[in-house]
C-alpha cells in the first residue's frame, strides 16, 4: 500500500485546481440557485509525497485502475455494485489535460451506456472512500486498485 501524507497532495491537487482556474477570464456568472455546481472535465498530474506523478481529475480527486480490468482491448470487469463504489470517470468533449499526452486518452462504452475515460487503454475510475482531494484511501485496496500515473502504469 502506498504511503503518503494526504496534506502534500490535497495541496498539489489544490494547486492544479488552482493553475486550471487561472485560465479563466472575467466574472463569473453568478449561478442559479437550482444549478448543481460545474466541475472541470480534465486529468492532471501532481506529485505525490514520493515525489511519484499521479493523477487526478478535474476536482482533485485521485484516480485508479482496476488490475481486473483489460487495456487491450479496453475493457471494464467494474459493473453494479463494484460501480457505485469506484465510479467511473465519464468521458468527456471537453476533457482538459494537464501533464498528459493526449493520444493516450480514449473512452470505452461501459454496459450501462455511459462513456468511461481510458489513459493508456485503462478505463480509469474514482473511490467512493475519498472523502477529499487528495484523499488515497482507495490505493492498493484488495491489492487490486491503484493509483494512476501520467503514461497509465499502476502506482504501487
Amino acid at each position: 500500500m502506498m504511503m503518503t501524507r494526504p496534506g502534500t497532495i490535497r495541496a498539489a491537487a489544490l494547486l492544479a485546481l488552482t493553475a486550471l482556474l487561472a485560465g479563466c477570464t472575467g466574472p463569473a456568472p453568478a449561478p442559479e440557485a437550482t444549478s448543481p455546481p460545474v466541475t472541470p472535465a480534465g486529468l492532471f498530474v501532481v506529485s505525490d509525497a514520493a515525489r511519484r506523478s499521479m493523477v487526478i481529475d478535474g476536482r482533485g480527486f485521485t484516480v485508479y485502475r482496476f488490475d481486473g480490468d483489460s487495456a487491450e482491448p479496453s475493457r471494464s470487469a467494474c459493473v453494479s455494485d463494484c460501480a457505485r463504489r469506484w465510479p467511473p470517470v465519464p468521458w468527456s468533449e471537453q476533457l482538459r489535460l494537464v501533464g498528459i499526452d493526449r493520444q493516450l486518452v480514449g473512452r470505452l462504452d461501459r454496459p450501462d451506456g455511459m462513456q468511461q475515460l481510458t489513459l493508456a487503454g485503462s478505463p480509469l475510475y474514482g473511490y467512493s472512500g475519498d472523502r477529499m482531494p487528495g484523499d488515497v484511501s482507495g490505493s492498493g485496496f484488495g491489492e487490486a486498485w491503484w493509483c494512476v500515473g501520467p503514461r497509465g502504469a499502476r502506482l504501487s
